[in-house]
This record gives structure tokens, sequence and C-alpha cells, in this order.
């Protein structure tokens, strides 16, 4: 009895059998699985709002390379006429940081 005890519990955690299957007397059988095929396909997904692009490269199912561009102008910066080269580095910097 134990050992009949020890082999259903082991026929469970391996996953070979469910607990229903023990109760009825159905007649299981396992059918193959779709076989899996790999999707070599490229894909590109363009999202373009009026000051920013985000482009998706993808092959199959797994995303490759995202590139997102975004355009500011001296305003967004906060950049005026008279900074110096140091102080509109700062501003950028500040800005995009």
């Amino acid at each position: 009895m134990k050992k009949a005890i020890l082999l259903a519990t082991l026929v469970l955690l391996t996953g070979c059998s469910t607990i229903s299957s023990f109760f009825t007397e159905e007649e299981t059988t396992q059918e193959a699985g779709p076989t899996e095929t790999t999707d070599t396909t490229s894909q590109t997904l363009t999202c373009t709002q009026t000051d920013e692009t985000v482009l998706f490269h993808a092959k199959g199912d797994r995303l490759m390379d995202m590139t997102q561009t975004f355009y500011l102008n001296f305003e967004d910066l906060g950049v005026t006429s008279d900074m110096d080269a140091d102080a509109i580095q700062e501003r950028i910097n500040t800005t995009l940081g």
C-alpha cells in the first residue's frame, strides 16, 4: 500500500498524470502538440507623433532594436542667445538628463 501511494505521488509530482485521472476511468492519450517553427520574418513598426518618433524592429517574436527620436527647440531647452557654450551645454544636459 505504501508503495502504491509513493508511486502515485511521484507520478503526480512529475506531471505525468493529474489528480482527476485517478478518480475517473477514462483512458487519456497524450497527443503530440504542434511543432514549433521559428519565424525569421523581420518587421518594422513606426509610431509617429508631432515631435516624437519611436521605431521598433523585430525578428520573429523577438524585439531586436528600438529607436526613439524626439525634437526640442531652444525654447524647450531654455537656451537664450546671451548664453555661452558652457551654459548651453549645461542646460541641454539638465533638460535631457
